[in-house]
């Protein structure tokens, strides 16, 4: 399922195109129906250590909704010189 890279779980779709309701992104398809196209940047991890590795917006929008957890950057993302261990910031 897609997601605003920026927003998360913000999308809106009609007549085969898709809005985000926060910012004025739009995609030319129906976005909410395909497999996430963006670039895995997190691994969020849950109360059990099962990780599941996501993109940035799929990120902020599982840190709105899972009470216990823990989301850390990937490997490749902390290559790019940014923090580990972080929260998204919804």
């Amino acid at each position: 399922m897609g997601v605003c890279p920026e927003h998360g779980n913000t999308l809106i779709s009609s007549a085969g195109r898709t809005g985000c309701r926060v910012c004025p992104r739009t995609w030319e398809h129906d976005r909410q129906s395909l497999p996430c196209p963006e670039p895995v940047r997190w691994v969020l991890v849950d109360q059990d250590g099962v990780g599941q590795r996501v993109c940035d917006g799929h990120a902020v929008a599982a840190g709105v909704k899972v009470s216990v957890g823990v989301v850390h950057k990937t490997l490749a993302a902390a290559a790019e010189g940014n923090p580990t261990d972080q929260s998204p910031t919804p």
